[in-house]
């Protein structure tokens, strides 16, 4: 049986400023521009990450009501991706994936392309770049946040005991460990992590299950350090 509306959405395509660049796979900075807003961000996989950007924006309703992270510039795309503009600012040598220093280098030069395009403070991105750990968020996402959470009932009527809410802020707040591939990050808590991690793999991530990860006890039986595909661990474990 034959779908239209399923056929228009497969064919339901951005905007490449260079036609080229939709068939490159490489590592690279970009610009994506929405609505007349610019997001930057950089990648080791441009394509991937296109097609990741895509699907964020699609399901981000569904991932904001299940208490995920949901990043600023898929809430703005939604389901408008054939309206998206993508260009890709510089292009990089594969040779650099996985080494510590040329992460650092792609760090520097997310921070540039942000700072250039002033996409933190008149943009889609919520922080400065590269793995600087904080969450500063721009009036924009801040504003996006409270309409949000305008009329969320969710948990109305359930109360947790202080005791209950101080160990969970505890074990968010000490610093993890996450490996994936030959890929690792230290971070100085859950939170900053699943921040972080967010931009880095396109991925939305939570900080409790973040948390159960490093102890080792994710999902249901126990010992299971991997949480989509990245495992975790308990920096001060290790330090004993």
């Amino acid at each position: 049986m034959y779908f239209p509306d399923a056929d228009l959405y497969r064919k339901k395509m951005a905007i490449w400023s260079k036609p080229s660049d939709k068939d490159y796979r490489g590592p690279c900075t970009y610009r994506l521009i929405v609505k007349k807003q610019n997001y930057c961000g950089k990648t080791f996989r441009f394509r991937p990450r296109m097609n990741e950007h895509k699907s964020d924006a699609k399901l981000w309703r569904e991932r904001s009501e299940k208490g995920e992270h949901v990043l600023l510039v898929s809430e703005t795309i939604d389901n408008n991706w054939d309206k998206v503009i993508i260009e890709i600012i510089a292009r990089y040598p594969d040779k650099i994936k996985g080494v510590e220093a040329d992460e650092l280098f792609m760090n520097e030069r997310e921070i540039e392309a942000i700072a250039f395009y002033d996409s933190f403070n008149n943009g889609l991105n919520v922080h400065k770049g590269g793995a600087s750990g904080g969450r500063n968020w721009s009036e924009e996402a801040k504003s996006s946040l409270r309409k949000r959470m305008i009329g969320n009932t969710y948990g109305v009527g359930h109360k947790r005991s202080k005791v209950s809410i101080s160990a969970q802020i505890k074990r968010q707040n000490k610093p993890v460990k996450a490996t994936w591939g030959d890929k690792s990050w230290d971070f100085e808590s859950s939170t900053i992590a699943a921040e972080i991690l967010a931009n880095e793999l396109g991925k939305t991530f939570d900080k409790s299950s973040i948390a159960k990860a490093a102890r080792g006890v994710y999902g249901m039986k126990k010992n299971l350090s991997i949480y989509k595909g990245v495992t975790f661990c308990s920096l001060q474990e290790n330090e004993q």
